[in-house]
């Protein structure tokens, strides 16, 4: 940990905090299927194997208190993931069970798809550290935003 930078105060957001809701309906080429293997507007949905069904029903539908989150909104991939990185550091020395990532729905990356959003995809399922992650409820975030549930969760 003695290489880890903290993270700006300007990158993390309070938990309380709602992330900025975009209500347009998608221009044509939005709707065209994106090249990436993350789909505007689709679900995220990942679990390992020991994590029970009714814990990640619990994570999904809500229940669980977010303890910090990021935004991610404005940066490029490379400088997300390790902001993304930092923050999960920093969350797991704190002994954080549960945060939300705000990558955004990809409005704005055009034919590539969802680039912030694909990208918390992969790195998530490559940290041992995370148990679980899903797409936000609509009410926090919907399809940009993404629950994550860490393996120092002592309430399980």
């Amino acid at each position: 940990m003695r290489d880890v930078d903290p993270i700006k105060p300007s990158r993390r957001v309070a938990a309380s905090q709602q992330p900025a809701q975009r209500r347009r309906k998608p221009k044509p080429a939005e709707t065209a299927e994106p090249h990436s293997a993350t789909a505007l507007g689709e679900r995220l949905n990942f679990k390992r194997a020991h994590v029970p069904k009714s814990r990640m029903r619990a994570l999904a539908s809500g229940k669980l208190r977010i303890e910090a989150a990021i935004d991610l909104h404005g940066l490029t991939a490379d400088r997300a993931e390790r902001e993304l990185r930092s923050f999960l550091e920093e969350s797991m020395h704190e002994r954080l069970a549960c945060v939300r990532v705000i990558h955004g729905k990809g409005f704005g990356s055009g034919a590539d798809g969802p680039v912030l959003k694909a990208m918390t995809d992969r790195y998530l399922r490559s940290v041992t550290e995370v148990e679980a992650f899903c797409s936000a409820p609509d009410r926090d975030g919907g399809t940009g935003a993404t629950y994550v549930l860490l393996a120092n969760d002592s309430r399980r």
